[in-house]
């Protein structure tokens, strides 16, 4: 069952990322926008979106660089 689930989410994943770039061609074009409405809620949804990008990329350096850390004083025999 947990490979199961593992497989779903990872399909999930690939197609969301899939559709990122046309996702951010809306936002683009939304930006335009002559409804001043639509151009703060596309302003809104690209700045929350950098700001967790970023974050996400953070998170991913600091792991790195915890395993790459863990993984230089584990002995051999414990390392997976």
């Amino acid at each position: 069952m947990n490979q199961a689930r593992t497989s779903l989410l990872q399909q999930a994943v690939g197609r969301l990322a899939k559709a990122v770039p046309k996702a951010s061609d809306v936002l683009d074009k939304l930006l335009d926008s002559e409804d001043e409405r639509v151009r703060l809620q596309a302003a809104k949804a690209v700045l929350d979106s950098s700001v967790k990008l970023g974050d996400a990329v953070a998170y991913e350096e600091r792991l790195a660089a915890l395993e790459s850390m863990l993984n230089m004083t584990m002995p051999r025999s414990e390392q997976q």
